[in-house]
């Protein structure tokens, strides 16, 4: 159902997804092949209001990567060729651009998700029934057409477009284990992209990182990861963890 809020009916765009993007069922459901963790941008068939409430379910997860679901907006006509593999942090400090990370406790399958953005540039995220996320948008222009995403990043591979949400009471979905760890074989953008799925909000400029692992009391121990050499002879059977060099503090989506 459209409300006064809205332009027409709306699909996701056959011309504008990316490289491991899948349309089907009439353009209402997008799907990234799991193999990878990014080059899931997907973008909508039509500009929106301001307030116009955008409806997806969550359909399908992977326990391979971690990170999740973002959207945005932009104010900037989009261009196939120039989709980039994922939108944190490549569309993150874009002007023009607004990508909102959803937490990942609301990326469960089944979950059905409703935003928007609002006259005071606020982008608002809410499963339904539940609480609102806020994340101000720097730089968008409310008064020229809007374009939205949807980045199919990490867990999340497959998000429907519903024409409303409804609130549901169960959803048959398999849950997926959350421990996940590094691929030592990545190169260092994969390893990038892995970083900004854990602290999507975070300047990775001006913050650093390091490799580290867990001893048999759980703690964790640095490692001086000069090379992947070292690092596979010191990880051994243990689990990679990335951890920050400074103390972080995110901003609230």
């Amino acid at each position: 159902m459209c409300g006064s809020r809205c332009l027409g009916p709306m699909t996701f765009s056959v011309d504008l997804t990316g490289q491991h993007v899948t349309l089907s069922q009439e353009g209402q459901l997008a799907s990234r092949d799991p193999s990878s963790f990014m080059n899931g941008l997907a973008f909508l068939s039509r500009t929106v209001k301001v307030d116009e409430k955008l409806c997806i379910r969550i359909e399908d997860r992977t326990s391979l990567w971690d990170g999740a679901l973002r959207v945005g907006f932009t104010s900037v006509c989009p261009q196939r060729t120039s989709l980039p593999p994922a939108s944190i942090p490549d569309l993150r400090n874009t002007r023009g651009y607004c990508v909102v990370p959803v937490p990942e406790d609301l990326c469960r399958c089944g979950v059905q998700l409703q935003f928007w953005i609002n006259y005071a540039g606020m982008v608002i995220v809410q499963e339904i029934g539940g609480e609102k996320y806020y994340l101000k948008a720097e730089g968008l222009n409310l008064n020229n057409p809007l374009w939205v995403f949807i980045d199919l990043y990490g867990s999340t591979s497959a998000v429907r477009l519903l024409s409303k949400c409804e609130k549901i009471t169960h959803f048959n979905c398999v849950p997926v284990q959350e421990s996940r760890g590094v691929d030592l074989h990545w190169t260092w953008q994969e390893l990038k992209q892995f970083i900004c799925s854990r602290y999507p909000l975070v300047d990775l400029d001006v913050i650093g990182f390091q490799f580290a692992k867990a001893d048999k009391h759980g703690r964790l121990c640095r490692l001086h990861a000069n090379t992947l050499r070292k690092i596979k002879k010191e990880l051994a059977d243990n689990i990679l963890y990335i951890v920050p060099q400074t103390d972080i503090v995110l901003n609230e989506v």
